[in-house]
């Protein structure tokens, strides 16, 4: 039987209560337990940006808790996004898209949104899952984003059927004229929804499908009724900016009582640890987490050094025309697997939280200088680092002799990075950046982009020279330093002056 869209009248209403009457009673007590309230925060998208990157985005729809957190593109070809990503690249996985002869009408009775029915549960390969009373229960609705406004998404049907079958699942703008359909739908659905999930009269509906290439297969079908969200006091979220900025960071500020306070970031920080950090020709797939040190401390370096409203003066030398961008699996474009949009630095905040990724970044080639700090088969180098000096207006000096960069440290507005290198330093059994912070009479402060406990330092600190006195914060004796072989040290400070660099591999 084909379904064609239509309003729902309160006489429907009181036949799907009739239908409970069929269903075993836990059934009808588990599905009451099912709560609706409001969104924690507001769902913004920025799309003049979204379109520049997925010139066919027309909405944004997201699901917490699960993978649904995409795009919603536009093709009249049914078949174009089932295999190509948001910007059109060649995709397995595909899209989440609408297809229709014209260019949809968002504000329509009903809208049709279709992706893949993914084995890895992303797109809409999650829609199985509603089979599952618990499942639905942690997740009744979704949120579709608009450019003319945004609707939370209250699932009250599902429905499973074969591919080959297109039309029985279809509904149209006249079936929501229809008394009959809302409770032809709730008879065949696996999911017995709370009362005050069903549309009513007036309402719109958005329904979900998955779509498989060659039209064989199981399709899952889930309704759901379209409610316009009000603009709220709520935190705002940017769609896209969503996975990364809810991960958990340990980055942050860490004062030492009677010595300072600085910004500490690690290259292993959980929310960037295992991002590919390539340049565009490599072919591996190095984690940041194994080798950013040579970032993470210029990172570090700079967020110590210069006001965190100037931070957003990088995106002026981006050789990228969009500027500095990461996704949740890679530090650039480079590798990114085209399963989220991009996060774009813009914001002094933005710089300042994700700074070490904008400095890999740089690092790989995004640059107006023509400089690299990362290379196919070996670690990382400061080659990169007196442009990022110009850039920001710092001196920048290159010492070997680690007294005369011990002296130039103790003003305040100056730090140095060290390569320490060598079988007897206690940080590195090769090489590795390190970021000295101050210096006094009898302490240097050293800030290690590698997090590591106290106990991790016992293994290469053989002679216990280092103390521990936070995550990324240690201090050794003036004169037990000299073990940590730092050579070249780079010298920072916010006194403008010029000297050239040379180049050190650390990885």
């Amino acid at each position: 039987m084909k379904m064609r869209k239509y309003m729902v009248s309160q006489r429907c209403v009181a036949l799907f209560l009739i239908l409970l009457l069929i269903f075993p009673a836990v059934v009808v007590a588990e599905a009451q337990e099912t709560t609706i309230s409001s969104p924690a925060f507001q769902y913004t998208v920025d799309f003049p940006y979204l379109q520049s990157v997925a010139p066919d985005a027309v909405a944004w729809l997201y699901q917490p808790n699960t993978t649904i957190n995409q795009p919603v593109l536009y093709s009249a070809d049914r078949r174009y996004y089932l295999r190509r990503s948001f910007d059109g690249d060649n995709s397995r996985n595909g899209s989440i898209f609408i297809t229709e002869e014209t260019f949809p009408d968002l504000s329509a009775p009903v809208l049709t949104l279709r992706g893949n029915n993914c084995m890895d549960d992303s797109f809409f390969g999650s829609l199985s899952n509603y089979r599952e009373v618990e499942y639905y229960q942690q997740n009744p609705t979704l949120f579709l984003v608009t450019p003319e406004g945004t609707y939370q998404l209250d699932i009250f049907a599902g429905y499973r059927g074969r591919h080959s079958d297109k039309d029985s699942w279809v509904v149209t703008a006249d079936d929501l004229l229809l008394p009959e359909t809302l409770p032809a739908i709730l008879e065949k659905s696996f999911i017995t929804p709370d009362p005050s999930m069903l549309p009513e009269e007036g309402d719109a509906w958005v329904i979900l499908t998955t779509e498989e290439y060659n039209d064989s297969g199981t399709r899952y079908v889930i309704y759901t009724r379209k409610r316009p969200l009000p603009v709220s006091d709520a935190p705002v979220v940017v769609m896209n900016q969503l996975e990364m900025d809810s991960r958990q960071t340990q980055n942050g500020y860490v004062t030492i009582e009677n010595v300072g306070t600085w910004m500490v970031y690690a290259q292993n920080d959980p929310s960037w640890n295992r991002l590919t950090f390539e340049v565009e020709t490599s072919s591996r797939k190095r984690p940041f987490g194994d080798g950013g040190c040579g970032p993470t401390s210029v990172a570090i370096a700079l967020a110590n050094l210069v006001d965190k409203e100037d931070l957003v003066k990088l995106n002026a030398y981006a050789s990228m025309p969009l500027g500095y961008r990461f996704c949740a699996c890679s530090i650039n474009d480079f590798f990114c697997k085209k399963q989220h949009v991009p996060y774009r630095l813009t914001t002094a905040d933005q710089f300042l939280r994700y700074l070490p990724l904008a400095i890999g970044n740089y690092a790989t080639g995004n640059n107006t200088f023509g400089v690299q700090g990362r290379y196919d088969s070996y670690g990382t180098s400061m080659s990169y680092l007196q442009s990022l000096c110009e850039i920001f207006g710092l001196s920048f000096t290159q010492v070997r002799d680690e007294s005369v960069a011990y002296e130039m440290v103790q003003d305040e507005h100056t730090v140095a990075i060290g390569c320490a290198s060598g079988s007897g330093s206690p940080f590195t059994r090769s090489s590795h950046f390190l970021v000295i912070v101050h210096v006094d009479d009898e302490y240097v402060y050293v800030l290690d982009p590698l997090r590591r406990d106290q106990k991790d330092y016992a293994e290469l600190d053989f002679r216990e020279v280092l103390e521990f006195l936070a995550p990324g914060v240690l201090r050794i004796k003036i004169e037990d330093a000299l073990i940590c072989q730092f050579s070249p040290l780079y010298v920072l400070s916010a006194n403008k002056a010029e000297a050239p660099a040379t180049e050190t591999v650390a990885e």
